[in-house]
């Protein structure tokens, strides 16, 4: 199953928006780690598994995370 996950960040404030953290949440925060990204917010672009099914694990991850939204 194909993953379109996206990771957009702010130059300045180093404030991070994931975009879909799908079905690869442990590569994502190692990826998020090693990077040292302030991760802010999740966004979904809709409720597949492909797309939410890493949600849980990288907000456990990152208990600052201000609510996952959706569009």
């Amino acid at each position: 199953m194909g993953i379109n996950c996206y990771i957009i960040q702010d130059e300045k404030t180093k404030e991070t928006m994931i975009i879909d953290p799908g079905n690869l949440p442990q590569n994502l925060i190692e990826i998020l780690d090693a990077m040292q990204i302030k991760l802010k917010y999740i966004l979904l672009t809709h409720c597949h598994g492909d797309h939410i099914g890493g949600v849980n694990k990288v907000k456990e991850n990152n208990p600052e995370l201000v609510p996952v939204g959706g569009v």
